[in-house]
Order: structure tokens, then C-alpha cells, then sequence
């Protein structure tokens, strides 16, 4: 029983990681043909998910304009958001922002 509770619980993580994944894939492929809306509406959906990668990009986003109007304020509470659960690039673009 133990067992399958970890399998179930190894699947249910990789099939989150793999989604999240999808997810950046396709927003980047947004991004290299300078589709800044969707990409911003990608990430956005990603980030309500949890995704604190997505959640860091769109503060990216906002700090430099892309595709939205460039706004420290948004960005901030984006990084804040990554920056919860230890997002690795958080403090950085704080101190930069």
C-alpha cells in the first residue's frame, strides 16, 4: 500500500512538472515570435496554477514592458509571489528593480 501511495504521489509530481514545462515551452515559442500578448496570457494562467516560474517571468515582463506597459509595481508583486516559495532568481530582480 505504501507502495503505490508513493508511485501515485510520484506521478501526480512529474505530471505537474511536465505541464509546467509545456506551459514555458509555449509561452517562450510566443515569445521568440514577439507574441507578447499570449505570452503574457500563457504565463499569467501558469502562474494562477502555481507555477512560480511563470510567476517570476511575468515580472520580467512588467519591470521591462513587454508586451504591457512597464509597471515596477506589478513586477514587484510577481517577484513577491515567486519569491514565497524561494524562487532562486527572486532577490535579484528585486534589488535590480
Amino acid at each position: 500500500m505504501i507502495i503505490i501511495k508513493g508511485l501515485v504521489f510520484l506521478l501526480l509530481l512529474f505530471s505537474h512538472i511536465g505541464l509546467a514545462s509545456a506551459d514555458y515551452a509555449a509561452a517562450m515559442h510566443h515569445y521568440e515570435r514577439k507574441e507578447f500578448r499570449q505570452v503574457l496570457q500563457v504565463f499569467g494562467e501558469a502562474a494562477r496554477n502555481g507555477d512560480d516560474d511563470a510567476r517570476y517571468m511575468l515580472g520580467r515582463f512588467h519591470e521591462a514592458g513587454s508586451g504591457t506597459p512597464q509597471d515596477f509595481v506589478q513586477a514587484h508583486q510577481w517577484y513577491n509571489l515567486a519569491g514565497a516559495r524561494g524562487h532562486r532568481h527572486v532577490a535579484e530582480a528585486r534589488a535590480a528593480c
